[in-house]
């Protein structure tokens, strides 16, 4: 039985992983909200490392809260009940409406969303109804995963109780474009609720493609809503790793270290925002940490094996020479704590609680069971000629427990972060910092124009543009508005 709700639902599913799902989906939410509705996301379950704080401190995927951004609202746990951040070794770590469920096997976590899932998402469907006109659902993957459908709660479970509206959405460079969507077309249980066809990626003139078009409209009786063409040079945060495998803008001058367990990859996205160049380093290509000004050592899902991957592959041993050369060196969140003197976690299951970190900053760490989640507005600690203030969101269960650096942040709670005495080494829990504009300036001394606030309003802008034209969108405010 079709579960009815006070919202209009429109949904955006894809042939594949990487279709184009969550921007088609960001701009629907722009241009419908252009339109006059009162637009919200909804994506029921993620799977992703990129993931922010809410104002309520609430744990989101990075993606959902872009498409809140688009929308113009406040992003809220209801539009991504469930985000899953795999950990290696067959374990996951559950967020649930926000808040950590902790670490589970692949086992565990799939019994407890068979028991949990089905009811939390129908509620978040139902709260979100009562304040939008339009709801647009993100599906995850594809919906034509036949060997799972029982379990595929972000597809299939949507489509049988609301039978929403629903977009199919290809990859035209992946190859294959009319098979997959045909393909996926006959293997959807409610294909009846298949509205439109949109082919992603195109490069060069769309119309050799009419014929297809034609064709896979006679088979299946469904519209191909438009071709969007490849869009260049895409400047916004990625939703998994598949958007992280190289640099935005390539450049030596800012190193990355990517190393196994690195999380929250968006963390560099300011910086091909501003059109800084950088590059990822690992174990095959450590000598470009020999050319760079400034080394990033970002957020990591498991301290511990990342700090030994740095020391397994002689990593640790360029970022002591580096900081010994001035070269200033910053870590987030993991990367600060592996900056520290001592890491201590009493709850690992291995032999190893208590580890030394690579000495660079005079500060130790030791790990909670609760988990801090909360948004921090900051600015420089050390007043600069234009020290902006700036919101970013820590999500960490390691604390610092000694400092005896000077602090390179001021938030509304006091000091945060660490400054060696050099001024070349740089630690803070602090997520979003390279979003700040005087921090930018200050670290790699350079001048900014824009607050990256402002720039992502306009790479929003831009992208939802180059969509409205490619699709007709007058037909989906028409079958909406009935």
């Amino acid at each position: 039985m079709r579960i009815e709700v006070k919202a209009k639902l429109l949904m955006v599913v894809g042939t594949a992983s990487g279709s184009g799902k969550s921007t088609l989906t960001m701009a629907l939410c722009n241009i419908l909200k252009k339109s006059g509705f009162i637009v919200s996301p909804f994506k029921a379950i993620n799977i992703s490392l990129n993931s922010v704080v809410t104002k309520d401190g609430s744990e989101i995927s990075r993606a959902q809260w872009l498409q809140a951004m688009a929308c113009g609202n406040e992003p809220n746990s209801k539009i991504n009940p469930y985000l899953i951040k795999y950990e290696g070794k067959g374990r996951a770590q559950l967020i649930e409406n926000g808040k950590s469920k902790g670490s589970m096997t692949y086992g565990e976590l799939s019994s407890y969303l068979e028991i949990n899932a089905r009811d939390n998402i129908k509620s978040a469907i139902k709260d979100l109804s009562e304040n939008n006109d339009i709801i647009i659902i993100e599906g995850s993957g594809s919906p034509a995963e036949i060997n799972r459908s029982g379990e595929d709660y972000a597809n299939t479970f949507i489509l049988r109780e609301y039978s929403p509206t629903t977009i199919l959405i290809t990859d035209i460079e992946q190859g294959g474009a009319f098979a997959s969507l045909y393909g996926t077309y006959l293997l959807m249980e409610n294909r009846k609720i298949l509205k439109w066809f949109v082919i992603n990626r195109m490069r060069g003139d769309p119309e050799v493609l009419n014929t297809g078009i034609e064709k896979l409209a006679k088979l299946t009786k469904v519209q191909t809503l438009g071709v969007i063409p490849r869009i260049e040079d895409i400047k916004l945060p990625g939703e998994d790793g598949k958007d992280y495998l190289n640099s935005k803008i390539f450049g030596t001058d800012v190193c990355i270290i990517k190393y196994p367990m690195m999380e929250n990859l968006s963390e560099v996205d300011p910086l091909g925002t501003f059109g800084i160049g950088y590059n990822y380093v690992d174990k095959n290509n450590k000598a470009l940490l020999r050319l760079a000004r400034v080394i990033i050592l970002p957020g990591s899902k498991d301290v511990f094996s990342d700090l030994r991957y740095l020391q397994d592959n002689g990593i640790d041993n360029i970022l002591r020479e580096r900081a010994s050369a001035g070269i200033k060196i910053l870590g987030i969140c993991g990367g600060y704590q592996m900056l520290s003197r001592k890491i201590e976690d009493i709850s690992r299951n291995d032999e190893q609680k208590i580890v030394s970190g690579l000495g660079l900053l005079d500060a130790e760490f030791s790990y909670s069971r609760e988990k801090t989640l909360k948004r921090t507005n900051f600015k420089m600690h050390e007043l600069q000629k234009d020290n902006t203030k700036s919101q970013g969101y820590e999500i960490h269960f390691g604390n610092v427990v000694k400092n005896s650096e000077k602090p390179l942040f001021l938030t509304e709670k006091g000091s945060e972060g660490s400054l060696s005495e050099s001024g070349n080494v740089l630690g803070t829990n602090i997520h979003g910092c390279l979003e700040n504009k005087s921090f930018i300036e200050y670290l790699l001394e350079i001048h900014i124009d824009k607050p990256y606030g402002d720039k992502l309003n306009e790479e929003i802008e831009r992208i939802s543009e180059i969509i409205r034209k490619a699709i007709d969108i007058n037909s989906v405010i028409y079958h909406l508005s009935q």
